[in-house]
């Protein structure tokens, strides 16, 4: 069947595939031709339409870009996955297009499910940073001026208290770089 290298396409048969069928690649087969993005919108989706839900939802969409020509618009094809967070579902519960929707060289499936809802946000830490930040401000503020009037004395718990702040940013790099 497809021997091609490519993260999404189709297999274009009649009425079975076979060892000849052809392959349209809606994607290269590099990483970078990925593209991931926050979007909000409507899913149309099969219990949504059958219950007239027209509310809108929040999600990732995931696009795989840089496929074959096509031959309509002379641009590259691609993929669509939007995947849209509802967090009154199930864990297992979920639910989908019936089938690509779209454009045949830009189709597009929509999904709901609790499990697109985030789960990991380290922005939290930098949320907290902000909202106390007049706190955070008045301390430095007050530790400045301490060590400009008694630096000397003040020297070896300044250094060790950098050292704890160093340590921390350190580490939240570290953290960042490896889990994101």
């Amino acid at each position: 069947m497809c021997k091609e290298d490519f993260f999404s396409g189709r297999l274009d048969y009649s009425p079975e595939p076979t060892p000849t069928s052809t392959c349209t690649p809606y994607s290269g087969g590099d990483t970078n031709d990925i593209a991931t993005m926050e979007i909000t919108g409507r899913p149309m989706t099969e219990k949504r339409m059958k219950a007239l839900d027209a509310s809108t939802l929040s999600g990732v969409k995931l696009t795989y870009e840089n496929g074959a020509i096509c031959p309509e618009s002379g641009k590259q094809m691609k993929f669509s996955l939007n995947m849209y967070c509802n967090p009154d579902m199930a864990m297992d519960e979920y639910d989908f297009s019936l089938g690509a929707l779209g454009h045949i060289c830009e189709p597009h499936i929509d999904t709901v499910s609790k499990v697109a809802c985030s789960r990991l946000s380290v922005s939290q830490l930098w949320e907290y940073i902000s909202e106390y930040s007049e706190y955070f401000g008045v301390f430095l503020l007050i530790a400045g001026t301490l060590l400009v009037f008694a630096g000397r004395s003040l020297l070896k718990p300044a250094i060790c208290f950098t050292g704890f702040l160093s340590t921390i940013a350190v580490s939240c790099l570290i953290f960042y770089s490896v889990y994101l």
